[in-house]
This record gives C-alpha cells, structure tokens and sequence, in this order.
C-alpha cells in the first residue's frame, strides 16, 4: 500500500489522479448505450489501461472518478460507498497483477505484448480485476438486501471483463505516447516508495485474487446463490487477504 499513499508527495501523480477522475467520471456520464441498455457502461474501458499506465493514480483516480460521475449522472446515494471501494479495487489490481501473476509474469512492469505469454497475463489480469470488483461491491449490496448477489456480480463481472478485453487496443494505441511521455508511474514515483513486485507471497496474493473472485462469482452466482452471503463474505476476504500480500514488501522473502 506504499506506493498508494507515497503518491500524494509527487505533483505530477496528483495531476495524473486528476486527470484519471476526470476522464473517468466524464466517461461514466457521457460513454454508455443509449437507453434502454444504459446500464453497460462503455467506460470501463479505462480502468485497466489507466491503472497499468498510472498505478497507484489510476487506483484512486478511478475510485474518485466513480462518485463524481454517479454525482453527475444523479445516481449518488450511500451505495457509492460500496462502489469506492469497489472501483478502488478495481484501479488498484490490474498493476498489481500485472508484475506478479508468475509464470506469465516476469515481474516487470513495463506493458508488452510480444509473446503469448502476455497475452495470457493480460487475459487473466482482466479476470482478476473484473469479478474481484464484482464480489467486493455485490456482497454488501446482497447483504443489505439492496440487490441479489447472483444478478449483481454477474451484471458487474461479465461486463467489465468483456470490456476490459476489449480495453486492450485502446492500451496499445496510447501506451507508447505516454511512455514518451515520461509519464509512467514507475518513472515518476522513486523505486522506494513503489511497492515490490514478485516476491513469493505477492505471487500467492496474486493468484488468490483471481482464484477466489472467480469461484466466489460461480459459486455463489450459480452453484449455491441461495448461501451468496456466506460466499460473497468468503470471497471478499480472500481478495482483501490477496491484495495484502500483493502489498508485503520484500525484504527476506524468497522471491519467486
């Protein structure tokens, strides 16, 4: 969680928080079907190609960015908490993922795709982030009994795994760009205060994450909706668990 909270001392990754919130919300406002299958947002085709760019920033930036834009579209209500956290989670693993799903990993955080190893990587950091959002934002959601989990995490999950696909070529088209840029967040932000990639228990993280959101979203959407609590409760502390051990600094663990 270092590099989340380090990011505050940079200018420039204040501005590129911003930027991020900005675009987001306008996209959530502005980039969705027209009625009456409004409800597939075409907006999330940023967070992913945001968050590998941006990290840290496009975490926060796209967890800002989802309240102001439920604000401008008049969707706001004391559910967005829920999708904060969510949105947060879902700006946040894409670049967590990327540097440590090994084997398809190597633990760099530059973006390519010249092997099918990454695309391998791609596919499943798109996996991860999808249905690790949807459980985290459906299981309150059920809980509460505001919206059962099985419709929710599918409507979430399905979506924006799709999308995020899909979000590929828009990553490839401007990646370059802001790599020239200078505006990558492991070229701004100082070595120390990112946080480590690969080490044994980032990999174990990594895969938990994407491991239990997936059975979280079958098991509880389709094999058992009926005990959907229990399983969405289950799968959101998992994921939690995952993030953490993403987040454990290396010292003297054995790195994969």
């Amino acid at each position: 969680m270092k590099s989340s909270i380090a990011l505050w001392k940079y200018t420039r990754m204040i501005v590129l928080t911003a930027i991020v919130a900005a675009l987001y919300s306008a996209s959530i406002a502005v980039l969705r079907f027209p009625p009456p299958v409004s409800i597939v947002p075409i907006s999330q085709i940023f967070p992913i190609p945001l968050s590998l760019m941006f990290g840290p920033a496009g975490a926060w930036g796209i967890a800002i960015g989802s309240v102001i834009g439920s604000l401008v579209t008049g969707e706001f209500s004391i559910n967005q908490l829920f999708g904060f956290i969510g949105n947060f989670v879902l700006g946040i693993t894409p670049y967590l993922l990327w540097t440590r799903l090994s084997p398809f990993s190597d633990g760099k955080r530059d973006i390519r795709f010249n092997s099918a190893r990454y695309w391998f990587l791609y596919f499943f950091v798109a996996l991860g982030a999808a249905f690790s959002t949807a459980v985290i934002i459906s299981f309150p959601m059920h809980l509460l009994g505001l919206v059962p989990f099985s419709f929710l995490v599918n409507l979430i999950g399905v979506q924006d795994f799709l999308i995020g696909l899909f979000a590929v070529i828009f990553l490839r088209l401007i990646y370059k760009r802001v790599e020239s840029l200078g505006l990558l967040y492991w070229e701004v932000m100082d070595e120390s205060d990112l946080d480590q990639p690969q080490s044994r228990l980032g990999v174990w993280g990594a895969w938990m994450i994407v491991i239990s959101s997936v059975l979280a979203w079958l098991i509880g959407a389709f094999i058992i909706p009926e005990q959907a609590s229990l399983v969405g409760g289950i799968g959101s502390a998992l994921i939690l668990v995952g993030i953490i051990l993403c987040l454990i600094k290396r010292n003297s663990a054995e790195t994969s």
